[in-house]
């Protein structure tokens, strides 16, 4: 006899989060073939799938879901599944509910950063906020949901795990990032937004657009009702980014561009008044506590005359004169 070995619990956390995110948009998918194969494969699975369906408030919509459809014949055994799983979830909403503390208060917190500053906050369930620079994020927590509002900026999440609360990063009325124990990055660009995944699956709760759940190691970029996948370069510390540990990396990025990025973290700007200098090309991993050494690497590099006045830094041509 050869004996089953469960997957992973977070490889199948993330296989049921896949199957409940596809499912809140196309409730017909209960009765998927695939699904059906993969709730028997391990019995786990079906727990995995109870805790995520729970979590993302899909519970109440299984017993209808998995009703057979005019049109359509399910066979006996699978229907027993569809009950089967459906009974499960209806008695697991019934255990958290006693479970759960009722008289738990809602808390309101409201956490900024000025430029320059990249600080992280603890949130009461023990999940972790990291804002960037210049960023600012209200939260609300309740007995049922874990709720952020990024206003404005970028934040990272390290999501404690509680199958009783979904954890949600809205930048507005239309777009909200949904996961269970897990971390991810939001940043608000303009009226666009960009998404980094670096551990688990994230959702994507909009009125504007359908997307597949995105998993670690990928990023997407909104931008003017456009959506750009891209996978992320590795990271200088797994499962964070690199301006949670103060870095920045550029990896042949045009020097206005790098510039630009470094801007972000200072008081007093760096300006650049050469095009030719502007498209050099720029390699390198940057403190960005320390300007003075990201200046004077560009100047090393390129050559460059640098002008340190009241309002910043100002790049200027190359110097070919010595006695200048």
């Amino acid at each position: 006899m050869t004996a089953k070995h469960n997957p992973p619990i977070s490889e199948q956390i993330a296989q049921a989060t896949d199957w409940v995110l596809i499912m809140s948009e196309n409730p017909d998918m209960a009765q998927n073939a695939e699904f059906a194969r993969w709730l028997s494969r391990h019995e786990s699975n079906l727990t995995a799938f109870n805790e995520v369906a729970v979590t993302y408030g899909l519970a109440a919509k299984l017993p209808e879901t998995v009703r057979n459809k005019p049109g359509r014949t399910v066979s006996g055994s699978l229907s027993a599944v569809y009950f089967a799983l459906a009974a499960s979830v209806a008695l697991c909403c019934v255990l958290l509910f006693t479970q759960s503390p009722a008289d738990r208060p809602t808390e309101r917190h409201e956490f900024a950063t000025v430029t320059g500053e990249i600080s992280p906050f603890t949130l009461p369930d023990d999940s972790t906020l990291v804002l960037d620079t210049n960023s600012r994020a209200d939260t609300v927590i309740t007995a049922k949901t874990r709720d952020v509002h990024l206003k404005k900026g970028r934040i990272f999440v390290d999501v404690a795990h509680d199958k009783t609360r979904q954890f949600s990063v809205a930048i507005d009325d239309t777009f909200a990032f949904t996961a269970l124990g897990t971390a991810y990055s939001v940043e608000k660009v303009g009226r666009g937004w960009t998404l980094e995944v670096y551990e688990g699956t994230v959702g994507i709760a909009s009125t504007l657009i359908t997307h597949a759940p995105v998993k670690a190691g990928w990023g997407l970029r909104y931008e003017e009702r456009r959506i750009h996948r891209y996978q992320l370069p590795e990271p200088l510390v797994e499962a964070k980014p690199d301006w949670q540990q103060h870095r920045i990396v550029f990896n042949d990025t045009s020097l206005r561009n790098a510039i630009a990025e470094f801007n972000r973290y200072l008081t007093r700007p760096i300006t650049i008044n050469d095009p030719e200098l502007a498209s050099l090309s720029l390699s390198g991993t940057f403190d960005l506590s320390d300007s003075q050494a990201f200046i004077a690497s560009i100047a090393q590099l390129t050559g460059a005359t640098i002008r340190d006045n009241d309002e910043g830094f100002e790049i200027g041509e190359i110097s070919t004169n010595p006695d200048n």
